[in-house]
């Protein structure tokens, strides 16, 4: 019987853990790590083949990917968005792009995670320092010039 040491699972799960935090950080590929963290747990305690691990590796993904993306994720947007619009007005950044459309704005501090905001289109340069005003429903945020 093929089986793979329970010890390399939960490495394999770490590694995609501080990959997915330190590098990615979109929490998708935490729900492998996490996963495969789990499987070592499992195989520690019970030593499937390495069929079977695979198989319940990824079962378990799959429930941890639909769970996060109908029941967390939802909750997260909400919460950013939340957070964003008592946060974000008054802040102030860096044009990094304009065109018809819109731009992006670069902020000093993150809000809710990030630094890179989409705005509505006003005449500005790249490069110029904009205050934020205000956030719409869609998360794009008016600016002003400062």
């Amino acid at each position: 019987m093929i089986s793979v040491d329970w010890w390399i699972w939960i490495l394999g799960g770490i590694a995609l853990l501080s990959i997915d935090i330190l590098l990615v950080n979109v929490y998708f590929l935490m729900w492998f790590g996490l996963s495969a963290v789990v499987i070592g747990c499992v195989a520690a305690a019970f030593e499937p083949s390495l069929p079977m691990t695979i198989i319940l590796w990824t079962l378990l993904s799959l429930v941890f990917v639909v769970v996060w993306i109908k029941k967390i994720k939802p909750y997260y947007a909400v919460r950013l968005m939340t957070q964003a619009t008592t946060e974000l007005p008054g802040n102030t950044g860096i044009v990094t792009r304009m065109n018809d459309n819109g731009g992006q704005i670069r902020l000093q501090t993150p809000i809710g995670g990030r630094v890179l905001w989409e705005c509505h289109p006003v005449e500005l340069a790249i490069g110029e320092r904009v205050m934020v005003q205000s956030l719409d429903e869609q998360g794009m945020v008016f600016v002003k010039k400062t």
